[in-house]
């Protein structure tokens, strides 16, 4: 069992609990099985809330995937949230939930340890061999709304990669349709009749032997995005086998979840999380600097 306690603000004086729900973008379905305790009293959605009043919100939940007992390397957290540094060559997430050797099989020994029974929901996923920040919801609120700025790109991600060739612009955006590739299954590729995908880069240092430390950030969200664009317009992240990197200098592509920036959804506080680039990819910056 779950549950989350909010002191009503004004922003939603003199509204109903079910306006709270669709302000968080909670959908019918998850708010369904909710049970409303407002100052105790047990109440209903269509409820008015008032300024100061406890809202407190209770709901089935339980931790559900297995837990892998290795160290987790914790960025931020809080009551509602967890924010995370992936190592390289982890997934995310198994394809199922007895499965193990994932990042959510740390994240479900944590919980274990820290004796919080809640499911683990992960907002966005990075490549297996991608590092860096990856961000967990802790209660449905919370989960539901940066959900909803992810899906609407509010929420700022920005990645450092390192890529080769020559760019005619230090800055630019790579505005190409991404599709599936037609003969090798997990392969993405520009195509016309693909999704939108814009990619936004900044490059933030040249290297030496025609290398390049970028900074990247997603208007769209689409699998391989960057890996994709950046091949497309012939500068390939190193390591990057599948997209025709160099592998010479890294055996993983060269990409780092780096930065996060967003407003805390319960507190308002102001989120803005760097992660350091991992070891492999500082060395072949400081080695060409």
């Amino acid at each position: 069992m779950a549950n989350l306690t909010l002191k009503i603000t004004e922003k939603f004086n003199n509204l109903k609990v079910i306006d709270l729900f669709n302000y968080f973008h909670l959908g019918k379905e998850k708010s369904k099985s909710i049970k409303i305790f407002i100052n105790d009293v047990l109440s209903n959605k269509n409820n008015i809330l008032h300024a100061e009043d406890i809202l407190f919100l209770e709901y089935e939940e339980e931790i559900d995937f297995v837990p892998l007992d290795k160290k987790l390397d914790i960025l931020y957290e809080d009551e509602h949230l967890l924010i995370v540094n992936k190592p390289a060559g982890m997934l995310v997430h198994p394809d199922s939930k007895e499965k193990n050797g994932t990042l959510v099989n740390l994240v479900s020994n944590y919980y274990h340890k820290t004796n919080q029974n809640i499911s683990i929901k992960y907002l966005h996923r990075i490549d297996v061999d991608t590092t860096g920040i990856v961000v967990f919801g802790k209660d449905i609120l919370t989960t539901s709304y940066l959900m909803n700025e992810i899906s609407n790109h509010t929420f700022v991600r920005n990645y450092l990669c390192i890529c080769s060739g020559n760019f005619a612009k230090n800055e630019g955006i790579i505005d190409f349709p991404i599709a599936e590739h037609r003969y090798i299954s997990n392969k993405k590729r520009v195509s016309p009749t693909g999704k939108p995908a814009i990619t936004h880069y900044k490059i933030v240092k040249k290297l030496k032997k025609n290398l390049n430390l970028c900074l990247v950030r997603l208007e769209t969200g689409r699998t391989h995005q960057i890996r994709v664009h950046f091949s497309y317009i012939g500068n390939p992240l190193i390591g990057d086998k599948l997209y025709n990197g160099n592998t010479n200098l890294l055996s993983r592509q060269a990409l780092h979840s780096y930065e996060v920036d967003f407003m805390h959804p319960i507190t308002n506080e102001h989120i803005h999380l760097i992660c350091d680039m991992p070891k492999d990819m500082k060395e072949i910056v400081d080695k060409y600097k």
